[in-house]
């Protein structure tokens, strides 16, 4: 029995399967209730990008309403505000662009670039410092620790190679 290895062999490319992901940690430490109140709007403002919403149906409803300005008296005024319907379908979640900065400002050109992306995980730890945990005076955290993956929405291909990707 007398076999040989067929030297024409055919690779098949079938596609990308992953799409590349890009983590980043961010260890937040306030030194006081204002600047843990901005860390937890900017924690809120990337939450909101991330998921997707419901459309609106866009009727707007105009109503006349009495607002009294004293006895007996009453000022007539026009309520302009749009339904509380909502459509069946979802707006998209935000797409994000992450670039790298120098301190002055400039693009870090020394970095690798990351495309397009989707906000697919954002996970927040609060106050894991063996202290004090939490402002006394608002009962924010005094330590936070932000833990993101952003996923691109595209496929890697040699022409972003060719880009800096």
């Amino acid at each position: 029995m007398r076999k040989s290895v067929n030297p024409f062999t055919t690779l098949v490319f079938s596609g990308v399967k992953k799409l590349r992901e890009h983590n980043f940690t961010f260890d937040f430490r306030p030194h006081n209730s204002a600047e843990s109140s901005e860390v937890l709007s900017i924690i809120n403002h990337l939450k909101s990008g991330m998921l997707p919403g419901l459309k609106k149906n866009g009727r707007i409803k105009t109503e006349k309403i009495k607002l009294p300005i004293g006895p007996g008296l009453y000022i007539e005024k026009e309520k302009v505000t749009q339904d509380s319907y909502r459509s069946a379908f979802f707006d998209y979640p935000n797409i994000f662009k992450v670039d790298f900065f120098h301190s002055g400002g400039l693009r870090n050109e020394k970095l690798y670039k990351i495309g397009q992306s989707v906000l697919a995980s954002l996970n927040v730890t609060y106050g894991e410092d063996a202290g004090q945990a939490f402002f006394e005076d608002t009962g924010a955290p005094t330590h936070i620790k932000l833990d993101l993956k952003f996923k691109e929405n595209f496929a890697l291909s040699r022409q972003h190679i060719d880009k800096g990707f």
